[in-house]
């Protein structure tokens, strides 16, 4: 799903940012990166890095964003996006620090695999089923722990040799699940409920 090309965007931070691609919703957990970024312009204003969220609006974020905008420690450093074509996109991950997905609970993660497939760094709740699609290959964090997301963030920008040996073994280890063998599984799933069906109504 990696596009061969890059385009750059008409939006680019000018300071370093991280990276979070998702629809805007509670379970996304957007609210997590709001205080985590309070927390590093509270500590370092100047050496605060840039949050770019892509994604449309969903359930129940107006508050949140209103909040936000109107915050003027943070509103010049989260950006939030819509429209991206793919080839932007690719310009976002190759340059961003790395990715962030703070989502609660998930029923795949596909921002995250969607990231690791670019050879970057993510860090990822450790939520529901995002370890298992993705090992241990990202940086995971509480998606209740804002301090422990402050402090990967903070590594990410302090440790560059960190980071390449983290992203080094993403390029080694990360082998993308094809849509073919997903359809497989629901396939199989169907399958096997027709002959339980067929089985307990020849019962």
């Amino acid at each position: 799903w990696m596009p061969l090309t890059t385009s750059r965007p008409e939006s680019v931070p000018r300071r370093p940012f991280f990276l979070c691609v998702s629809t805007l919703d509670v379970r996304k957990n957007h609210r997590l990166l709001y205080d985590a970024w309070q927390v590093l312009a509270t500590r370092d204003p100047a050496q605060c890095p840039d949050l770019v969220c892509l994604g449309l609006p969903h359930l129940h974020v107006a508050e949140l964003l209103r909040e936000i905008r109107f915050d003027r420690q943070i509103n010049g450093r989260i950006h939030f996006l819509q429209g991206v074509a793919d080839e932007e996109l690719a310009w976002y991950y190759r340059h961003c620090a790395a990715t962030i997905y703070p989502s609660r609970y998930e029923g795949w993660g596909l921002p995250v695999a969607e990231s690791l497939a670019h050879g970057r760094l993510c860090l990822a709740s450790h939520a529901t089923s995002i370890p298992e699609i993705s090992r241990d290959l990202p940086a995971f964090f509480d998606p209740l722990d804002v301090y422990g997301l402050v402090a990967l963030v903070e590594r990410t920008l302090s440790d560059p040799a960190w980071v390449a040996a983290r992203e080094e073994a993403i390029r080694s280890h990360f082998r993308p699940t094809p849509w073919s063998h997903t359809a497989r599984q629901v396939l199989d799933a169907a399958e096997k409920a027709r002959a339980a069906r067929l089985e307990t109504a020849a019962a």
